[in-house]
């Protein structure tokens, strides 16, 4: 078998490990909050809160496509088909940078990726967001290094659909940034190409705003942005100055300890290039490698590292250092005229993702690590770059390598015990007795219990499919149960969602529906207002007790009123 034809094996090989590392422990967990919003938000769509809705339409439309496919109507059928869309994603830019850079390199970005990955699967308006972006910046980059106007304008529409994904990503134009780079590393006038890229952003766009207006009303775009900044009155964490402060508190506790690495390694590397066949030289590389492993050992004293596999606090500061790393270098290649015009673009693409994808989001930071998929692997590619003499100088490898084996061994041992929202010292299998819609996840024995309890219940009393308001933290029984939302919000205990549209919507009924909600609010009909949490909270129980609701069923988790 001769070299071609094993590289090519074993870059296929890896992109099917990459593959398969999607679907590891995909059956674990049963997320009543967060991934039980976005399922049960699919399968209500478009009956469900008209700004959250229009705010994230093509998420909810392509999740409630994949409702309409074979088991799409089961929990772990639609983490299989969410999963398949990261895979594909995560394939098609592995497959974009093999050309670029070593597979085994980029597969190893990729995986890390995959490792430190934030959020579920299921929260598409994540990953579609940041997905959509990486494509779009990868088009151009390839459109502009290599003059193909098809690929630009390509970029400039898969920009303006990722409106549609979300609509803060309308900051994700920012990209256009990347024209005016290029036209700095190869000095041409770009007037044509930003027009390109321009008109397409802006034709799909007008396109994708026309399409809505025509099926959601002319006042639907206005109301949906007036009521975002409403959001942002009622809820802080949602304003964007917050938000802003967020992204900045990610690095703030952390950036010292990246400069102390930085002011050591980058000097060191330097230092390793003007005596490199010295004896002097792998001196210098252990130095800065037993420096890295103290700063790290620092940095574990402190608590900014941790042993706790069950939280995320095992591994963030170590992928913020590798972030903070990626920056570093991206900028830094950006000017570097040995490398190819494409792989200086890519370089420039790494600071753009970085910066510009938490922006619009309340979850800081740890958006970052959904969507690190080109980002690692770019680091790596540029790092083993014999044209960057400095940053691919024993040194900065040693560096990178230290904290990114320790990013691996503390993501692969979070991987192996964390679950999202649904943690338990032991975990069982849902079956079909248990849940139709939940059968095949596995979750802890007390909260399996209390779902088939509940779903048996349902189906005894012939509750299931009757309109529904669901309150606390389990959006999620819309989706499992099959109950409806009476009202426009699955998830109405959000600060999102105002308590003026719960009173509003309330008011409004014109029916008797049924009541959900989580069991730690205790007993509504009979608890003294004075010991409630919230306005929201004293709002349900008064119109639970005015309308003479009685509580028909109670577990440790759900509690079920009737009239």
């Amino acid at each position: 078998m001769n070299k071609e034809k094993r590289e090519k094996i074993s870059k296929y090989a890896l992109l099917a490990l990459l593959v398969a590392m999607t679907f590891l422990f995909i059956g674990r967990g049963v997320d009543f909050s967060d991934s039980g919003y976005n399922v049960s938000n699919f399968v209500n769509f478009p009956n469900v809160n008209r700004t959250w809705m229009l705010s994230t339409v093509l998420s909810m439309a392509i999740g409630k496509v994949l409702t309409f496919l074979p088991f799409g109507h089961t929990l772990l059928g639609i983490k299989i088909y969410c999963a398949l869309i990261v895979a594909a994603f995560a394939g098609a830019f592995y497959m974009t940078l093999s050309k670029v850079f070593s597979p085994v390199l980029v597969f190893a970005g990729e995986a890390m990726a995959f490792l430190v990955a934030w959020c579920p699967y299921v929260i598409l308006y994540h990953y579609l967001s940041y997905f959509f972006f990486a494509a779009a910046g990868l088009l151009l980059a390839k459109g502009l290094s290599e003059d193909i106007n098809l690929k630009i304008a390509l970029s400039g529409a898969l920009l303006a659909l990722n409106v549609f994904i979300c609509f803060p990503n309308i900051c994700e134009a920012a990209l256009s940034i990347l024209i005016i780079i290029d036209m700095a590393v190869q000095r041409k006038n770009r007037a044509k190409e930003i027009g390109i890229f321009a008109g397409a952003y802006l034709f799909v766009l007008i396109v994708g705003v026309g399409i809505n207006t025509l099926i959601f009303g002319k006042d639907a775009y206005p109301d949906m942005i007036e009521g975002l900044f409403s959001i942002s009155k009622d809820a802080p964490s949602y304003s964007p100055l917050n938000m802003v402060l967020t992204i900045l508190d990610g690095y703030r506790w952390d950036i010292w300890y990246f400069v102390a690495i930085a002011v050591v390694t980058i000097p060191g590397a330097m230092l390793y290039v003007k005596y490199k066949g010295k004896k002097l030289a792998p001196v210098i590389t252990v130095l800065v490698t037993c420096f890295t492993l103290g700063i790290l050992r620092i940095m574990r004293y402190y608590g900014r590292i941790t042993f706790e596999y069950k939280e995320y606090s095992c591994y963030y500061a170590v992928g913020i250092l590798l972030v903070m790393f990626s920056i570093v270098i991206g900028v830094a290649c950006v000017f570097n005229k040995k490398l190819s015009v494409y792989e200086r673009l890519l370089a420039a693409l790494v600071p753009i993702i970085i910066f510009i994808t938490p922006i619009g989001s309340n979850n800081g930071m740890y958006t970052i690590y959904c969507a690190l998929f080109p980002v690692f692997p770019i680091l790596f590619g540029l790092i083993f770059k014999s044209e960057n003499r400095v940053f691919s100088a024993a040194p900065v490898k040693a560096s990178v390598a230290v904290i990114a084996i320790l990013l691996i061994l503390q993501g692969v041992l979070f991987r192996v015990n964390f679950v999202f929202r649904d943690l338990s010292e032991s975990y069982v299998m849902l079956t079909k007795e248990d849940s139709k819609v939940l059968a095949g996840n596995r979750t802890s024995p007390e909260k399996k219990a209390y779902i088939a309890e509940f779903d048996r219940f349902l189906e005894d009393n012939d509750l299931k499919g009757k309109d529904t308001v669901i309150f606390g933290h389990i959006p999620m029984t819309s989706f499992a149960f099959n109950l409806p939302n009476a009202i426009s919000h699955i998830w109405p205990s959000l600060d999102s969602y105002t308590y003026e549209e719960l009173e509003r919507e309330l008011s409004e009924l014109k029916d008797t529906p049924l009541f959900v909600y989580h069991s730690d609010y205790g007993d509504l009909l009979t608890k003294d207002l004075d010991e409630c949490y919230t306005k929201k909270e004293v709002l349900l129980a008064t119109y639970l007790r005015e309308n003479n609701y009685r509580v028909v069923f109670r577990n440790e988790y759900f509690t079920l009123c009737d009239d």
